[in-house]
């Protein structure tokens, strides 16, 4: 072999081996996560493996559904869950890493209506100082809250009101609703209890009071290293996801940084 076939042979070896080096690692992190931070968790995984040339893919859904799944058997490295008694299950089976939990981000819960129906009200909603008065006027509502087997914040909402004077016994005229967005619209006298990074960029909704804390407790996100065989990537995902650089674009997307 001469110098010139040599050097086009070394050149093709650097160059295969160059792209391989480039290709993602054998490894590949599963991460299980509520549907309401699909847009979110996707952005922060498309940046993570172009970053670091490993294989991540998620799953979402509902996390009663997500949590069956992993107790049965299905591969998962990494869970975010939307309601600390997931976590608690989880880590009560051992499926999960316990010294890898952490509040992750969280939520706030607020009172919706539709845009339009709204607007056309803004006065009598402004002018709603008192709790009596609050009482009167919320007493001609249907109250939609989101459908807890599908979105546990519908047990934030259950809470809400129950803890909630002007609230209180309303039962009769509290619905449960797989569609907040859709069910408001149809009907002029709906309101509705629910998760803010789920409405707040929606233009066809007017947010008109956020609930305090006092009445449903904190709405944290945590998440967890699920016990596998890929531990060691997984740690380092969930490193990422805890940088100032992910949780920046979870605040993007309607979530709220810990305080």
């Amino acid at each position: 072999m001469n110098k010139s076939e040599n050097f086009k042979f070394m050149l093709r070896f650097l160059i295969i081996l160059f792209l391989f080096c480039r290709l993602p690692t054998a490894f590949a992190v599963t991460v299980l996560a509520p549907q309401s931070m699909s847009y979110a968790v996707t952005e922060i995984i498309r940046n993570y493996a172009t970053n670091s040339n490993l294989a991540v893919s998620a799953s979402f859904g509902n996390i009663r559904d997500l949590v069956a799944n992993i107790e049965s058997g299905q591969a998962a490295d990494l869970i975010i869950t939307d309601h600390p008694k997931w976590i608690k299950d989880l880590k009560q089976k051992g499926l999960v890493n316990v010294s890898s939990i952490a509040n992750l981000v969280e939520d706030k819960m607020v009172l919706v209506t539709s845009r339009n129906f709204y607007n056309l009200n803004k006065a009598e909603f402004n002018n709603l100082t008192s709790n009596a008065a609050k009482v009167r006027f919320y007493r001609n509502f249907t109250i939609l809250i989101p459908d807890w087997k599908k979105d546990f914040s519908g047990l934030f909402a259950q809470e809400i009101i129950r803890n909630t004077t002007y609230l209180r016994g309303i039962n009769n005229n509290v619905l449960e609703s797989a569609n907040l967005a859709a069910d408001l619209s149809e009907v002029s006298d709906r309101i509705a209890i629910t998760k803010y990074s789920s409405v707040y960029d929606n233009p066809e909704l007017n947010i008109i009071e956020q609930f305090s804390e006092d009445s449903y407790g904190r709405f944290v996100y945590q998440i967890a290293i699920a016990a596998s065989e890929n531990m060691v990537e997984a740690d380092k995902l969930l490193n990422y996801f805890k940088s100032e650089e992910a949780l920046l674009i979870l605040k993007k997307y309607g979530f709220e940084l810990l305080k």
